[in-house]
Order: structure tokens, then C-alpha cells, then sequence
């Protein structure tokens, strides 16, 4: 595993001049802030997969120019991020984004009802229009 460091959700673009930044927080005696790609590799650990679903996920990490290595090693930073999952885990993908969309739609309308609220009122959609051609 190569030693990368990255800086928030940032994903390496250069290969291996540009590093992922992924800290997580290790308590040793001297209380040092280490990174998962740069810890001491004290223990091996193997996977077994079927060599398509390798070949696959090696194709789709390189198009982020990581190495399914420093795939595994992100996914272990966040999960150390987050303490747990670094996304939902649920038995219905589909079912969760919908209601992650639906959430986020009636924020969506709350925000704008509130500013109408806070702004007087409704303006005329023609206003509405040049108001977003001004804003491209």
C-alpha cells in the first residue's frame, strides 16, 4: 500500500505525486495524529473475491487514480472518521436516497417558503426569470 494523503473528500488525480489526506486520530503514548495510509503495517489482512469483481473495482479506483489498496485504506479512514459506516447501510438502496431526496426537496421548500416570508411576499415569475438569467 502506498503512502497517499488527501485533503477532505478531495480524490488523487496525479497518481502517486499527490497524496489522500484521510487523518484519523491515533492515541499511542506520545499522543501523535497519524494517518491510516501512513501507519506503522504491523498486520496483513486478505480478502478473498472473485478475480472479475477484482478486475472491475481496480478499473474503477484507477479512472480515480487510486490503487484498490488505497481504496480499502480511504474506506477504513472514514469508517474511523465517522465510527461506523462511511455511508448508509441499508437492505434498500433506492428506498433510502428516495426518502434522502424527500428530505432534502422539503427543506428545499422551507427555505423558500421562509424567505418569500422574510422578502414581503411572492414576486411575478417574469421577474423570477431575469432575476435567474442574471445570476448565469
Amino acid at each position: 500500500m502506498t503512502g497517499r494523503q488527501n485533503s477532505g473528500s478531495d480524490l488523487v488525480e496525479g497518481g502517486n505525486e499527490q497524496l489522500i489526506k484521510y487523518k484519523v486520530r491515533i492515541l499511542y503514548d506520545n499522543m501523535e495524529e497519524m494517518l491510516v495510509v501512513n501507519a506503522p503495517k504491523d498486520y496483513v489482512y486478505q480478502i478473498r473475491m472473485n478475480s472479475e469483481v477484482k478486475k472491475e473495482l481496480e478499473e474503477i479506483y484507477a479512472k480515480c487514480g487510486v490503487t484498490l489498496s488505497d481504496a480499502l485504506n480511504i474506506f477504513m479512514q472514514q469508517s474511523l472518521n465517522v465510527g461506523g459506516f462511511p455511508f448508509p447501510v441499508v437492505p434498500d438502496q433506492n428506498e433510502a436516497r428516495r426518502k434522502e431526496a424527500v428530505r432534502y426537496l422539503t427543506a428545499s421548500y422551507r427555505r423558500g417558503l421562509e424567505s418569500v416570508r422574510e422578502q414581503g411576499g411572492w414576486i411575478p415569475a417574469d421577474e423570477a426569470e431575469r432575476m435567474l438569467e442574471e445570476d448565469k
